[in-house]
């Protein structure tokens, strides 16, 4: 927990690309600068698969008024041969509107991670079975 309040500190007292460059450096990655309306981006493989890492901004209208927030994405795509999709996301304020409206979003069982997370996905028994392993739970609960 300590590294992510360090991580978090960081964040706080350097420019965004100043972090993303010397993240991208410690871990072998590609600095991708950003082109247009894209923000720049890291790309790191790890065992043949390429993780990207970006910053990402979610605009909402609501009532009228513009709310921001601003997230570190990070992308990995697997390919499957049975086409399994989802989605995880941490519940903010636009997700928790989302579920009172009617949002459907899977269950695993666990009521502080179902309270905490959000899932959409095509195939609702997979996805459950592969986040019944407590290890996966745990490692996204520490991000």
């Amino acid at each position: 927990m300590s590294n992510l309040k360090n991580i978090l500190n960081i964040f706080k007292t350097k420019p965004y690309s100043e972090i993303m460059q010397q993240f991208s450096t410690e871990n072998n990655g590609n600095y991708i600068v950003g082109q247009y309306d894209n923000q720049d981006s890291i790309v790191i493989n790890y065992l043949n698969y390429p993780i990207k890492f970006d910053k990402y901004i979610l605009y909402r209208v609501v009532g009228g008024q513009t709310f921001e927030a601003e997230f570190i994405r990070v992308c990995l795509e697997v390919k499957t041969t049975d086409e399994l999709r989802f989605k995880i996301v941490r519940q903010g304020l636009f997700e928790n509107c989302g579920k009172l409206l009617g949002g459907q979003d899977i269950e695993i069982g666990d009521k502080d991670f179902d309270n905490k997370f959000l899932i959409k996905g095509n195939e609702e028994f997979k996805i459950q079975s592969i986040l019944s392993n407590e290890g996966i739970i745990k490692k996204l609960e520490e991000l």
